[in-house]
């Protein structure tokens, strides 16, 4: 009998509670597992007769996990070292800037006008070598091609690593993403983990503001990031416990399932709005995290608005964006192309087949004649 969302919410309850007894996470991370046997579902007390204003700023840390370095690194080409590190970073720089960018634009999408939230990129962590995360390699299992990695204890080897590490007492980002080229699983449940996993409420506190999310096309890893940093800000997923008044098969962008706009299939506007509930859970969560009051800085404002001046599938042609997904070699299926605001299909570089990403290109593709 398939579990429902109730019976994998007191299982994952139980695996963190089993995680922490064996001392492998953070003891204010399990406080929040019992609560209500909700999944990571965390509410502050503190501060809540604070009036804060309605202006909400998340600052965001965008981390590179070592595999995802890799895999810029190799994509770029230089005969020095130097130089291809360099242009590795510009890249990362460069892609990175235009999803923040993208997710900025959902959360400025919400029409209550009682909240604003702005999505503001505040640094950059690559991470170049094995040292911060040096056990991960050896708990990713190769099959058919794809890294996959338990989705639940690099959380908690996260959690850990920004818990722990002196650097970033000097960092005041409110949420950090850690975008990765691992395939995420779930153990516990024996699925795949959805493409990200985060501690729902956890903004503003150190370690559990966390999220780890797949790093796919631009348009799956914008809703994907703006999905799980929702989560941190408050919001279960529609349908769950604290969103019962919303339904899962409205697919908002907190539903349950990143969902795609296949050719064919009648267009939904929703996967780019939040719901009424997501909204009011984040109207209850934010004025609790005074971390988010202030504006804050760009990580670098002019490179960040050089960036960010054209649409990325402007920057980036079909096939750059194929290369970006696949890693070099990878180009746009020549017969996919009509199609590709909504399905765009890249080739395999090793095999040349073509493979779906599930979602249309990057805003600003062209995609047609005058489209």
């Amino acid at each position: 009998m398939e579990k429902t969302f109730a019976d994998k919410s007191i299982t994952l309850t139980r695996r963190f509670q089993e995680l922490h007894n064996q001392k492998h996470l953070p003891a204010e991370v399990v406080s929040l597992t019992g609560m209500n046997e909700s999944i990571l579902h965390m509410s502050s007390e503190k501060d809540k007769s604070r009036q804060l204003p309605h202006n909400y700023y998340v600052k965001v840390a965008v981390v590179i996990d070592k595999g995802l370095w890799n895999f810029y690194y190799s994509t770029v080409q230089s005969q020095s070292a130097i130089t291809r590190r360099r242009n590795a970073i510009k890249c990362i720089h460069q892609v990175y800037s235009h999803l923040m960018n993208g997710i900025n634009m959902l959360y400025k999408g919400i029409t209550d006008t009682s909240i604003r939230i702005s999505v503001v990129l505040s640094t950059f962590i690559i991470l170049q070598t094995d040292l911060v995360f040096q056990h991960i390699e050896s708990k990713v299992i190769h099959h058919n091609g794809i890294m996959y990695i338990d989705g639940l204890p690099y959380l908690k080897d996260v959690i850990n690593w920004d818990t722990n590490t002196a650097a970033n007492d000097e960092l005041t980002f409110s949420h950090g993403i850690v975008f990765t080229k691992f395939k995420l699983y779930n153990k516990v449940f024996e699925n795949n983990a959805g493409g990200g996993l985060c501690v729902t409420g956890g903004v503003c506190n150190r370690g559990i503001r966390m999220s780890i999310v797949e790093m796919r096309s631009y348009v799956w890893t914008v809703r994907a990031a703006a999905h799980e940093m929702g989560h941190s800000l408050g919001a279960d997923h529609d349908g769950d416990e604290g969103s019962r008044e919303c339904r899962a098969d409205d697919e908002f962008i907190m539903g349950p399932k990143i969902v795609a706009n296949f050719p064919g299939k009648p267009y939904n506007k929703n996967p780019w709005i939040f719901s009424t509930c997501s909204i009011n859970a984040f109207k209850r969560t934010l004025p609790t995290k005074t971390c988010l009051s202030d504006a804050g800085f760009y990580f670098d404002h002019d490179d960040y608005q050089a960036y960010v001046k054209n649409e990325p599938g402007v920057v980036y042609s079909a096939d750059v964006q194929c290369e970006l997904i696949g890693g070099s070699k990878s180009v746009l299926c020549q017969t996919a192309r009509k199609d590709i605001c909504l399905l765009m299909r890249c080739t395999d570089p090793k095999t040349g087949i073509c493979l779906p990403t599930y979602h249309g290109a990057a805003r600003g593709t062209e995609c047609g004649e005058h489209k």
